[in-house]
C-alpha cells in the first residue's frame, strides 16, 4: 500500500509541478511569490481542515507539543520550498531543478539514520556520489538552456534542495511520534504555520512601499493556485502515510526517481526543454544511484 500512495502522490507532485511552472512565468518580484504561495497555504489549511472533520474528526486537531514542534518544522520547510521553487523553475531548466532537488535527500537519510537508527550502507554513499556527478551534469544542462548558472540561482536551488530536505525529514519524524495517526492534523498545522511564515515575510517585505505599479494579478493564476492547492495537500497527505510504511532510504530515492521519469516527459513534451545527451547522461547516472541506493 506504501507504494501504491508513493505512485499517486508523484503523479500529484508534477501536477503540482506544471500549475507552478505556469505561475512562475507570471512572477516578477519577491512580494509576488510569497503572496501567491500565502494564497495556496490557506487553500490547503482549508482542505486540511475539511480532511480533519471527515476523516478524524474534531478531537485529532491535539497532537500534543512534540507534534506542534514537528509542524513548526515542517511549516518554515514547506514556506521557505515554495518562494525559492517558484524563482528557481522561472530561472532555471525545470529538469535541472527536479534533479538538484535530490541532493535534499542526504537531509532525511541522514537524520533519519542518526536519530532512528536506520542503517546507510555503502551502497547509499556510493548512489549519492553518482547522485551529485548527475547534478553536476545537468547543471551543465542548464548552462545551454538557460545560460550560465548564477550565484543567485545556486543559492535558490540549495535552499530549495535544504528546505525540501527538512519537509520530508519532518513527515518521517511526526509518523515516527504519532505512530502514523493524525496525518490530516499534521499537514493542516503544516500548511497554517506555513501561511504564518509568508504572511509575516510579505509584512516584512512590504515595510517601504513603493507607488509602483504591480503587473501581478492573482485572478490571472487563482485556477493553477487552486489546482496546486489541492494537489500539495494530497501529495503531502499520501507521502506521510507511505513514510509510515516505507523506511527513509527507500521511500525519498524512490520518490525522487518517479519524480525525474515524470518530470523527463513533461519538460520535454510541456515546457521543450530538448533532452540533450548531456540532460539524458544526467537523468541516467541519477537513476543509476537511485538503483545502486534502493536494490544492491
Amino acid at each position: 500500500m506504501g507504494y501504491l500512495f508513493l505512485i499517486v502522490a508523484s503523479i500529484l507532485g508534477i501536477i503540482k509541478g506544471y500549475c507552478g511552472k505556469r505561475v512562475s512565468t507570471r512572477i516578477s518580484k519577491t512580494t509576488d511569490a510569497i503572496f501567491s504561495n500565502l494564497f495556496r497555504m490557506l487553500l490547503c489549511s482549508a482542505i486540511g481542515v475539511i480532511s480533519i472533520i471527515i476523516s478524524d474528526g474534531f478531537l485529532t486537531f491535539n497532537i500534543g507539543y512534540t507534534g506542534l514542534i514537528i509542524s513548526i518544522l515542517s511549516g518554515i520547510s514547506n514556506a521557505a520550498f515554495v518562494v525559492s521553487w517558484l524563482f528557481a523553475v522561472k530561472y532555471g531548466a525545470y529538469m535541472m531543478v527536479d534533479v538538484f532537488l535530490s541532493l535534499g535527500l542526504s537531509v532525511p537519510i541522514a537524520l533519519c539514520a542518526i536519530i532512528f537508527n536506520e542503517k546507510i550502507d555503502w551502497n547509499h554513499y556510493l548512489g549519492f556520489v553518482l547522485l551529485i556527478v548527475s547534478v553536476i551534469i545537468l547543471c551543465s544542462y542548464n548552462n545551454n538552456i538557460k545560460g550560465k548558472l548564477t550565484p543567485k540561482l545556486t543559492i535558490l536551488l540549495l535552499l530549495c534542495s535544504l528546505s525540501s530536505g527538512f519537509s520530508s525529514f519532518s513527515q518521517k519524524w511526526f509518523v515516527k511520534y504519532s505512530g502514523g495517526n493524525l496525518v490530516s492534523s499534521f499537514n493542516f498545522y503544516t500548511y497554517l504555520v506555513a501561511s504564518l511564515v509568508l504572511f509575516i515575510c510579505y509584512v516584512l517585505s512590504n515595510k517601504e512601499k513603493q507607488k509602483q505599479e504591480n503587473s501581478f494579478k492573482i485572478k490571472s493564476v487563482i485556477a493553477y493556485i487552486f489546482v496546486m492547492s489541492v494537489a500539495l495537500f494530497f501529495n503531502s497527505y499520501l507521502l506521510t502515510l507511505a513514510a509510515s510504511m516505507l523506511p527513509a532510504i527507500v521511500l525519498y530515492p524512490l520518490s525522487t526517481g518517479l519524480s525525474l521519469t515524470l518530470s523527463a516527459a513533461m519538460s520535454s513534451v510541456v515546457y521543450k526543454e530538448k533532452l540533450s545527451t548531456k540532460c539524458i547522461t544526467g537523468i541516467i547516472l541519477a537513476f543509476i544511484s537511485l538503483t545502486i541506493i534502493n536494490l544492491l
